[in-house]
C-alpha cells in the first residue's frame, strides 16, 4: 500500500490542529457535562452514577450509569435502546450493558447537548416507572433484536 500526498497532508493538518487545540477548555466543558449529569441523576430511583477515568488513560472521564431494573422499572439495555431510538437519539457506550450499566461520554457533545442527554435519560426513566409492570427483555432478546436490525440494514 502506498501513502499518497493527500494522506500525508491530512495527517499533518490533524497534528497541527491537535497542537493548537484548547485542551484545558475542552476538559472544563466535559467536566461541566459530567457534573450536570451527576446532579440530574442523583437521587433518581434505580440508578446510580459515578465518574470513571478513561481506561486507556486519555485525559477524560466518563459517567458510569448503573441501572437496578427492580427499582428503575427498566434494564440498562432497554434504557440504552430507548435512548437510541428516541427523539433526539442519545447513543451511549453500551458495550458492557449486559452487566447492568453503560457509560455516558461527554467528549463529542456540542454546547447545550449535555442538558438534552440528561432530559432524555430522566424522561425515559419516568416512562419506565409509570408504565404498567411487564417482563423486562433479557440481554439475549436484546442481542437478537440488534442482530435482526443488522440483517435488515439497507444495502
Amino acid at each position: 500500500m502506498k501513502v499518497g500526498k493527500e494522506g500525508i497532508v491530512g495527517a499533518m493538518a490533524a497534528l497541527d490542529a491537535w497542537e493548537k487545540r484548547d485542551h484545558a477548555g475542552i476538559r472544563v466543558r466535559e467536566t461541566g457535562s459530567l457534573t450536570l449529569w451527576m446532579a440530574r441523576l442523583q437521587g433518581v430511583a434505580g440508578v446510580s452514577a459515578r465518574l470513571e477515568p478513561d481506561p486507556t488513560r486519555n485525559p477524560l472521564d466518563r459517567l458510569r450509569l448503573a441501572v437496578d431494573p427492580e427499582r428503575a422499572g427498566i434494564t440498562a439495555w432497554d434504557l440504552a435502546d430507548a435512548l437510541a431510538s428516541g427523539d433526539p437519539p442519545v447513543i451511549v457506550r453500551d458495550h458492557e450493558v449486559e452487566h447492568g450499566f453503560f457509560y455516558l461520554d461527554p467528549c463529542n457533545l456540542h454546547p447545550g447537548e449535555a442538558e438534552i442527554v440528561a432530559d432524555r435519560i430522566v424522561r425515559e426513566l419516568e416512562r419506565a416507572r409509570t408504565r404498567p409492570p411487564g417482563r423486562p427483555s433479557s440481554a439475549v432478546e436484546r442481542n437478537a433484536r440488534r442482530f435482526q436490525r443488522l440483517l435488515a440494514w439497507p444495502d
